[in-house]
């Protein structure tokens, strides 16, 4: 072989390496960011812009639109529910008894949002690494002053106000949890505990517990494999005076976020399954999180079901046998998010009450896209699934 040859051999090896390393980026980092770093799908983007920009677009997009909520509201018949108010140029339809408007277009990006001590919002903007105020009226919840509190953050996430110091709030960024008194002469961030970083979920969440214990998730750096950082894919137990980190429940791929119910004062958390198993594989899941306990990631899904796509388990017949099942099943790549028990009120109907609501962020990997709404799931008096709608 002449020397040409070699250096011919050598650019085919380098050339193929690069080809290599470029589709593991893609099929490991890249589609899963996909959703956050991309712009809007292109439909939904044309019509708000067209909306401002042209009349005749506009009803154009109207006809669209009508279209669109129009099979929204078959929908919501062939169920026996009437429509509920739709204020927004989007086409959304909503129950009836429920009202749907823009409260501000002043937050791309937000994530999660708690109401402060003073009636306010507080989100976090994890894109724009920022947590941001909106003013709220106290009297008719009118919108205010929009301002980032904090800026230059590293991907902060997870929100929380102390139960017994409303104005002490908790920011989890990727690499830390910080606490900081609002309202006082030293309003500065000040380090709680450090967090592990990298990989492929990055967001971290932060939920008080009884006794005043702070809790926080902490994502997978990948779709599936076994992690060499053992605080990747757990919920864990921070103390607030040493920043210790304690494992509380581990097997979680990515519960985003978490939550105790009133009713049964336990844990429950929405988690996101693996990817490229199928339209319909696995079932995204709740769980109700028990202290100690392995919820299956990477080896198990749904009600111990062996993965057996993923060549991880050890050596012996039931790799499952140890393993937590899920709590209800969801319909695959909904990505479940936040969610929230219905509180008994005034305010909500009695056929809701106590029930779960979850936010769905929607599919970007599936072949027909599901997800992109708010579910109604019903429970029955045991806490289990009864019916969704």
């Amino acid at each position: 072989m002449g020397e040409h040859d070699h250096l011919n051999s050598i650019i085919i090896i380098l050339l193929a390496g690069i080809v290599g390393v470029g589709f593991l980026f893609y099929n490991e980092y890249y589609l899963a960011i996909k959703p956050a770093i991309t712009e809007p799908p292109k439909q939904v983007k044309n019509i708000q812009e067209d909306r401002r920009n042209s009349t005749t677009t506009e009803k154009k997009n109207n006809t669209n639109n009508e279209n669109n909520t129009s099979t929204q509201q078959k929908n919501l018949k062939k169920k026996n529910l009437k429509i509920g108010k739709n204020k927004t140029n989007i086409p959304l339809s909503v129950p009836e008894g429920f009202k749907i408007e823009v409260l501000t277009n002043k937050v791309p990006e937000a994530r999660d949002i708690e109401k402060g001590p003073r009636g306010n919002l507080w989100v976090s903007r994890t894109d724009k690494g920022a947590i941001t105020m909106i003013d709220l009226d106290s009297d008719d919840g009118k919108l205010g002053n929009v301002q980032d509190i904090f800026t230059d953050m590293y991907n902060p996430h997870g929100i929380e106000f102390h139960p017994e110091n409303k104005f002490q709030l908790y920011i989890a960024e990727e690499d830390k949890i910080s606490k900081v008194t609002l309202y006082s002469e030293k309003s500065s961030l000040e380090t709680v505990a450090n967090l592990p970083t990298g990989g492929r979920h990055y967001t971290r969440s932060l939920e008080f517990g009884p006794n005043n214990n702070l809790f926080a998730s902490i994502g997978s750096t990948c779709d599936v494999c076994k992690e060499e950082n053992s605080k990747h894919g757990t919920i864990q137990k921070v103390n607030t005076n040493t920043g210790e980190l304690t494992q509380y429940a581990t097997g979680l791929r990515n519960a985003v976020f978490f939550e105790w119910s009133s009713i049964n004062n336990k844990m429950w958390a929405t988690e996101m399954g693996r990817d490229n198993l199928g339209d319909d594989l696995p079932p995204d899941e709740i769980n109700i999180i028990e202290r100690g306990q392995d919820y299956g990631w990477p080896l198990c899904y749904s009600d111990n079901i062996y993965d057996k796509k993923f060549n991880g388990a050890p050596n012996k017949e039931t790799p499952c046998q140890d393993k937590e099942p899920s709590h209800i099943d969801l319909q695959a790549h909904v990505a479940p998010l936040g969610f929230d028990f219905v509180p008994t009120s005034t305010t909500w109907s009695e056929k809701y009450k106590d029930d779960l609501l979850v936010a769905y962020h929607g599919s970007w990997n599936r072949s027909v896209p599901v997800g992109y709404k708010i579910k109604w799931i019903k429970l029955n008096e045991n806490r289990e699934l009864k019916n969704r709608d």
